[in-house]
């Protein structure tokens, strides 16, 4: 796949098969333009041979149907908030884009059985204010919640800062319903607390990235709302401070909503973006910390108990939220950090790892020093509680891409052997399917291309993401 902007005019052989269908599609070319890229930096596919915004699972079967005739492949796309390509068309390849933004209904929300029923282009941020209207909870929240959808969130498995306590997508999918890629429409998991029928075939969708089936329908759980939130700033002067903190906080004796680690390259460039939050002059590392709860004395308990962990371990500063609005300015300035550390240089390349939680740290400096090694400002944020964090590379000449992608490729290796994931939350897509086999043996891979034959036995939806046909 081409990180190069190339420039592609095609003819769709497939419109007048389209508007038999009546289906409707998108016509401006410069408007198919904006498909040939999703958040992921520097990498660019191909415009789609046609972009078709799809109003119900009818129209779905229906493309799918068409794209099996024409065996020219069908991409999923929502927001295009991915990071990994998942949602473009790789280079040298003719594709129909399925476009989920118009599919953006919630159904129903079922506030005795803690259940919403809703479509795949529903707008993370626009669910979670209609159930908390209703005192319910959906907790998944990456930091694009404002404006990526739910069927991009389960096709990817999305996380965000509150999994350490309330896990990630998967663990709120209840049922699914999809089109496979013969066309054939299902339904797998049930709207109920449990059921062991058959295979999970539900949990095989989530995170599978388009390229096992087209979600046109999610069921997902709620919790009950919690009444109170409390954050916190913790400052510390050096790592090692940060790091003894995160290895301790499992003596708090409660899973915290939230902790976010921060080192001061992040800190200095969210400082210079200007976000809400004014971090100290002399902050190393930083921990926001959030908890969560239905009694507020709890609630300043735990953040008690934060605070005296922090303070024995080093920090030398510290802010308690507690209204609404403190609490905004202190997470607005988290989400703010891959913009803020996009304006470090003129490009950059940011990918996500996890590593078990007690080797932060370690991979942190590690990331530093083998980035000042290959001559890279290399650095990290993310999130402190499940140990996954963002790698960020910033370089102002592009002929250094190809070194910034092979150290991302060693910082993989690295986060193998310390026992971690080349990925927590972002996937694989294209951007890491050429680094799937150090994670996942050929054999390993082989079940995985016969699962994806079972499915999609024309290789037409999504092809080439996650792994290339030799990998």
């Amino acid at each position: 796949m081409s990180r190069a902007l190339q420039t592609t005019t095609l003819e769709s052989p497939l419109n007048d098969l389209i508007d038999a269908e009546n289906l409707k599609r998108v016509q401006d070319q410069s408007a198919k333009e904006n498909f040939r890229r999703d958040e992921t930096p520097g990498l660019y596919g191909e415009i789609p041979l046609e972009v078709v915004s799809v109003q119900s699972a009818h129209d779905v079967e229906k493309l799918v149907q068409i794209c099996m005739k024409t065996k020219v492949p069908l991409i999923a796309r929502g927001a295009g908030s991915g990071k990994a390509g998942g949602a473009i068309i790789e280079t040298g390849t003719k594709g129909v884009i399925c476009d989920f933004r118009t599919m953006n209904r919630i159904l129903r929300i079922d506030r005795e059985n803690q259940l919403v029923f809703v479509e795949p282009g529903v707008v993370l941020k626009d669910l979670q204010d209609a159930v908390e209207a209703e005192g319910l909870f959906y907790p998944p929240d990456p930091a694009s919640l404002s404006w990526c959808t739910l069927g991009g969130n389960v096709a990817t498995n999305a996380g965000g800062a509150r999994a350490v306590k309330y896990g990630v997508t998967r663990d709120y999918v209840n049922a699914l319903e999809f089109v496979d890629g013969r066309s054939q429409k299902h339904r797998v998991g049930r709207p109920c607390a449990k059921s062991v029928v058959g295979y999970n075939i539900k949990d095989c969708l989530v995170g599978s990235e388009g390229t096992l089936g087209l979600l046109t329908q999610m069921t997902l759980r709620l919790l009950p709302k919690p009444r109170h939130v409390g954050s916190a700033v913790f400052v510390f002067k050096t790592r090692k401070d940060a790091a003894s903190f995160i290895s301790q906080m499992s003596s708090l004796s409660y899973v915290p909503r939230c902790a976010e680690y921060l080192d001061r390259e992040s800190i200095d460039s969210a400082r210079k973006l200007g976000v809400p939050y004014r971090f100290a002059e002399d902050a190393e590392a930083a921990i926001l910390f959030e908890v969560d709860g239905f009694h507020d004395d709890a609630l300043y308990q735990e953040l008690e108990l934060a605070l005296k962990l922090a303070e024995a371990c080093g920090s030398t500063m510290h802010e308690i939220a507690l209204d609404e609005r403190a609490r905004q300015r202190i997470w607005d300035s988290r989400r703010a950090l891959s913009e803020a550390t996009r304006k470090r240089s003129n490009y950059k390349i940011s990918e996500d790892i996890v590593v078990p939680r007690s080797r932060i740290i370690e991979m942190v400096q590690t990331i530093r020093e083998r980035g000042q090694g290959a001559g890279l400002d290399a650095f990290a944020f993310g999130h402190a509680g499940d140990g996954n964090l963002h790698v960020q590379v910033c370089f102002d000449d592009d002929a250094l891409r190809e070194r910034v992608l092979d150290f991302h490729v060693e910082i993989f290796k690295e986060a193998l052997r310390m026992g971690g994931s080349i990925s927590g939350e972002h996937g694989i897509g294209l951007a890491k399917r050429e680094s799937i086999g150090l994670e996942i043996d050929s054999v390993t891979l082989e079940l995985h291309r016969k699962i994806k034959s079972a499915f999609d036995p024309d290789n037409i939806l999504n092809p080439g993401k996650i792994f290339s046909e030799c990998a």
